[in-house]
């Protein structure tokens, strides 16, 4: 994916270029298998059913440091709001739809 088509997914990669020596192939095999692969969110939701507040905070924690590796800005942001409020947070509900939406969008 191009620069604008990542934007519009919200991806920044000029972040995310400058997290692996701004080489741009290496970058994007590298958001691709996390897109295709990444399953925090998941474990995250998870820990929600089973009400397991550590499980919970370990996998938006883990999360919150790959969105900012890849340049997931707005996901990194809601990472901070979902830790700050907790796992009833009405924030783990919108980090969810805004990771959906890129994943949808990456697909294609």
């Amino acid at each position: 994916m191009n620069r604008q088509e990542l934007s519009d997914i919200g991806i920044d990669m000029n972040v995310g270029l400058r997290n692996f020596k701004n080489n741009p192939l290496m970058y994007n095999r590298f958001l691709e298998q996390f897109i295709a692969t990444d399953k925090h969110i998941e474990a995250a939701s998870e820990a929600v059913s089973s009400s397991d507040e550590e499980g919970f905070k370990n996998a938006v924690d883990e999360f919150k440091k790959l969105c900012k590796q890849f340049g997931l800005t707005d996901c990194h942001e809601l990472c901070d709001k979902v830790l700050s409020e907790g796992m009833g947070s009405e924030a783990f509900s919108r980090l969810r739809d805004k990771y959906e939406i890129i994943v949808k969008g990456f697909k294609g």
